[in-house]
């Protein structure tokens, strides 16, 4: 090893770019500070600043006292600077606050503003998490910042946004991080919806029940692309109760190119006549939309919207008590405007379902079912989509595939 001489004397040293060391033609005169610099280039450094004499890694204050301490007690600015690597700014600048900052004048500064103009006010935050705090005490409720912000509108106060919602329940410590869920790796074939109003999902809630009225229904249908939803609560989910569902939400939404859903009873047709047409496909057949079945027994493949059925179920149904069906109407309509208004998904950019929304073709007002639905000679032509699951036991193999067929 190369012995280092601290003073200001001729050393034999590595050469700054790598390689042996420096013969005596190329020898050089080094002073301390010098030295110093060439060793870091080279990787030879062998006493950082940062330690102390003690052998023990010394903090950021231990630095800023004993640069201080040094300078205050005569040593060159110059040199101290170079032995802990920092400017002559730095330096001057503690020296100062050594001398008007106190007996903590080595600490560092907090450099948060003091205030900040666009900060959620204290009355809003507590109202916040009081409404997330009784959530968590309320059985089935969810607890998301949606949740929060359909509590606030329910009382009566006007909710921030949602994003805004999640930084307040962070900064107060009420975020619970669930594990992430992993996909199965399965590739389900899926119609994709790459624009408004291209492919519904429709599913039927039920049946529930209210308390001295009776059972019920809900025939759900959302918008895949832009999340927004139509909530139909019904008495019954015979195929005339869905058709006019159906009529109602596409005169609130849009009439879409596809419309997919799962095999029930009143959405396929018939069981005494399996060959026969249901009125859900004629009437999807007489409007041009294309009607897709999923495989019977795997709801995953309507994804979108057995995942707002939870919502429905827990965020509306379960959190308040309905009187009669047609006060759950009335409730299920204001639902219906807050979730298309307000309601927020990372899966949609976080935009809104009515800010996806773009020039939506809807059925007129006085539409009326044509007569041609109860016919048994049918004039349409458009197709109709299943998805089936098709086993090849012999080559050991499974896959899923669109089965169409012209009607």
């Amino acid at each position: 090893m190369i012995g280092l001489g601290l003073e200001s004397e001729k050393v034999m040293t590595p050469h700054p770019l790598g390689g042996g060391l420096m013969g005596p033609m190329a020898s050089t005169s080094f002073t301390r500070d010098s030295w110093y610099a060439s060793a870091v280039i080279c990787g030879y450094l062998l006493s950082d600043p940062r330690v102390s004499q003690g052998g023990t890694p010394m903090d950021q204050e231990d630095v800023r006292k004993e640069a201080v301490r040094r300078f205050l007690g005569g040593e060159r600015s110059r040199r101290i600077c170079s032995e802990f690597r920092r400017s002559k700014r730095w330096l001057l600048k503690w020296a100062q606050r050594s001398k008007t900052g106190g007996p903590d004048w080595f600490k560092g500064r907090d450099k948060k503003p003091e205030r900040c103009p666009h900060q959620t006010d204290l009355r809003m935050e507590q109202q916040v998490i009081e409404a997330r705090k009784k959530l968590e005490v309320s059985k089935y409720s969810q607890v998301g910042p949606l949740a929060v912000a359909w509590e606030l509108h329910q009382a009566g106060v006007k909710a921030p946004p949602p994003r805004t919602i999640s930084r307040i329940l962070r900064r107060h410590g009420l975020v619970h991080h669930k594990e992430r869920y992993v996909p199965k790796g399965k590739d389900y074939p899926e119609i994709p919806a790459l624009t408004p109003h291209e492919v519904h999902q429709m599913d039927i809630v039920g049946p529930r029940f209210i308390s001295g009225d009776g059972r019920f229904y809900s025939i759900n249908v959302m918008d895949v692309f832009t999340g927004k939803t139509a909530l139909n609560p019904s008495r019954q989910r015979t195929d005339a109760d869905v058709l006019r569902a159906l009529v109602a939400t596409w005169q609130r939404l849009a009439i879409p190119k596809y419309l997919q859903m799962d095999n029930q009873l009143p959405l396929r047709g018939s069981n005494r006549y399996p060959r026969s047409f249901g009125l859900v496909i004629r009437l999807c057949l007489h409007l041009g939309i294309e009607p897709v079945f999923i495989p019977r027994g795997e709801p995953w493949r309507n994804g979108v919207i057995e995942r707002f059925q939870d919502v429905f179920d827990k965020l509306f149904f379960r959190t308040q008590t309905f009187t009669s069906l047609e006060a759950l109407g009335e409730e299920a309509a204001r639902f219906e405007q807050f979730h298309n208004e307000n309601h927020r998904y990372s899966t949609r950019d976080g935009q809104a379902p009515n800010e996806r929304e773009t020039q939506p073709h809807r059925l007129s007002e006085g539409f009326e079912l044509p007569s041609e639905l109860y016919s048994t000679l049918l004039d349409f032509q458009a197709r109709i989509v299943i998805t089936r699951q098709l086993r090849t036991y012999c080559a050991k193999t499974s896959g899923s595939h669109f089965c169409s067929f012209w009607a």
